[in-house]
């Protein structure tokens, strides 16, 4: 999942599309979910201040660190 995660978030965001799924707040909650434990545990502090836009963030944080 982290060597690639822009191609993880490329199904994501189909499912997202085909769900009709539009309110960030459940975007974050659907991504928050799927994550890897592993990785979930390393990016506590990305996860904890998406505050706001709370999906747009978090996937440009997790993205940027795991490029």
């Amino acid at each position: 999942m982290t060597s690639n995660l822009k191609a993880w978030f490329l199904p994501t965001e189909a499912q997202f599309t085909l769900r009709k799924i539009t309110v960030d707040r459940t975007k974050f909650g659907h991504v928050v979910a799927a994550l890897d434990l592993s990785v979930a545990a390393s990016c506590t502090t990305i996860l904890a201040k998406a505050t706001g836009i709370k999906y747009a963030h978090p996937k440009k944080a997790l993205t940027d660190r795991f490029q």
